[in-house]
């Protein structure tokens, strides 16, 4: 409940920017996931205990109806987030603005990791050092996936630049089922 708590100046900032009832909650909905979660999200996802603990914080100035939909249009919306990531510091994620810098960060930690999920860590630790606002999972995901793969064809064409026919030859046949080859022993590696 800490990490959603209004302190007095985030309670003034949504008072000074609604006109109260369900829009004042949902800029609080808002405010307090964007800080601690990174993002916005949909406000059909935020948890209903934070929904009645930001519910119980602003009792004051909302309706006694707290079965009415958490709806405000898309405008107002937009107009929250704008308002929300100039209080709290941080840039709204833009794929192209952001790509090229996520891209060589993400090559450069490929070198030396195999997982894309370490690589979407990389990217996420990158994007809050940097004041990003976070994008959806799979955006991050893609990119690391296609960087990951990038980089490794590099490695395995680097490798394979190095070999000489013989043993690429016998690469090749340790990588081919017994079956095919027709022998029951496998490839000899040795003399």
């Amino acid at each position: 409940q800490r990490h959603y708590t209004l302190n007095e100046k985030e309670r003034q900032l949504a008072l000074a920017n609604t006109r109260g009832g369900t829009p004042l909650l949902v800029f609080a909905i808002l405010l307090k996931t964007c800080q601690h979660l990174g993002y916005f999200p949909a406000l059909d996802e935020a948890p209903e205990k934070v929904v009645a603990h930001l519910r119980a914080q602003l009792r004051e100035q909302l309706p006694d109806t707290p079965s009415e939909p958490l709806n405000v249009s898309q405008p107002t919306l937009y107009s929250y987030h704008r308002l929300i990531r100039d209080h709290l510091g941080i840039q709204a994620f833009s794929l192209e603005v952001v790509e090229p810098l996520l891209r060589g960060r993400l090559t450069q930690a490929a070198q030396t990791m195999n997982w894309v999920t370490d690589l979407i860590n990389v990217a996420i630790e990158m994007l809050i050092k940097e004041n990003y606002e976070l994008p959806a999972y799979s955006t991050l995901e893609r990119l690391a996936a296609n960087v990951r793969t990038t980089v490794h064809n590099e490695i395995f064409q680097a490798i394979d630049n190095r070999m000489t026919d013989e043993l690429r030859s016998k690469v090749r046949q340790l990588l081919t089922p017994a079956r095919k080859r027709g022998d029951t022993e496998g490839p000899q590696l040795g003399p």
